[in-house]
């Protein structure tokens, strides 16, 4: 399962972040009648090639399948949870910690967030799992994916925020999904970077 729920301290941290908007649940088959309209979303198209290594088949049974496929196996397709909205309960996105990967796989995590990308849910989404991964889990790297594009010369989307797009250098890890001289955002955010990347994405927010 998710390793990083075992803090410095040798003790298990449940995965329960709570945002303005949304808390987080156990994923189910049945959610993904309140989560295929995502899918209509070029970046959770993209998204979804990069989690899944396939296209999206527009058909939601073709959801319910790879979220059985997290239900049955974690380790090997990864953990996924839903995100519900305080106001009706329904699930108004999903995030999945991708298996690990790389030499320092205790302490570093990545996510891809399939939410609505139009708003600042995205952003809230970010700031919430850094908050409860680097503070809560001990994580020290946490890498967001949200199947966006930017510009491949590398340069941080949102420099005020603290965080980077790193796919250029990680591009081993990234579907080829060039456009136009463009590549897919991962967001990255350090434990060193995050005081910095709190106070200001908190404060976009009004989350501090």
């Amino acid at each position: 399962m998710e390793q990083p729920h075992v803090d410095p301290q040798g003790q298990t941290v449940p995965f329960e972040i709570q945002s303005q908007s949304f808390y987080s649940d156990d994923i189910t088959v049945e959610n993904a009648n309140d989560l295929c309209h995502l899918l209509d979303h070029e970046e959770n198209l993209r998204l979804f090639r990069q989690t899944y290594g396939r296209p999206y088949e527009k058909n939601v049974s073709h959801l319910r399948h790879m979220l059985v496929n997290h239900l049955h196996d974690p380790v090997e397709n990864g953990t996924a949870y839903a995100l519900r909205s305080y106001e009706d309960e329904q699930a108004i996105g999903w995030l999945v910690c991708l298996p690990s990967q790389g030499v320092n796989t205790e302490r570093e995590v990545t996510y891809s967030v399939f939410v609505d990308h139009h708003g600042l849910l995205t952003w809230e989404t970010l700031y919430t799992l850094a908050q409860h991964c680097i503070e809560r889990q001990g994580v020290t790297k946490i890498y967001h994916r949200t199947g966006s594009l930017t510009p491949e010369t590398g340069e941080a989307a949102q420099k005020n925020t603290c965080m980077t797009v790193d796919g250029i250098v990680r591009r081993s890890q990234l579907v080829n999904e060039h456009e136009e001289g463009r590549v897919c955002d991962l967001y990255c955010i350090t434990k060193e970077r995050w005081p910095m990347a709190k106070r200001a994405v908190g404060v976009w927010l009004g989350m501090n």
